[in-house]
């Protein structure tokens, strides 16, 4: 291999120690929520004032709003 060039193996599953089991979680919940509501045909918007309404918080603790939730959503191919 050529100098500079990093290799990093990992096996299948494996994931990076950079998130913590409870950070997981809330992501994990957050994306069972909005795909439940991806489901029922709700827009961006829509998911946004359902999920605020029912205190369901973005994983971080913050409400959500109409770009975390669309950068949300793309991060996580929903």
């Amino acid at each position: 291999m050529k100098p500079g060039i990093k290799v990093s193996i990992r096996k299948k599953g494996e994931r990076d120690g950079g998130v913590d089991p409870q950070m997981q979680q809330r992501i994990d919940e957050a994306v069972h929520f909005v795909q439940g509501l991806r489901k029922k045909g709700d827009n961006v918007k829509q998911m946004m004032e359902k999920l605020n309404e029912h205190d369901h918080k973005h994983p971080d603790g913050s409400d959500w709003s109409y770009d975390s939730l669309h950068d949300f959503i793309a991060e996580h191919h929903i």
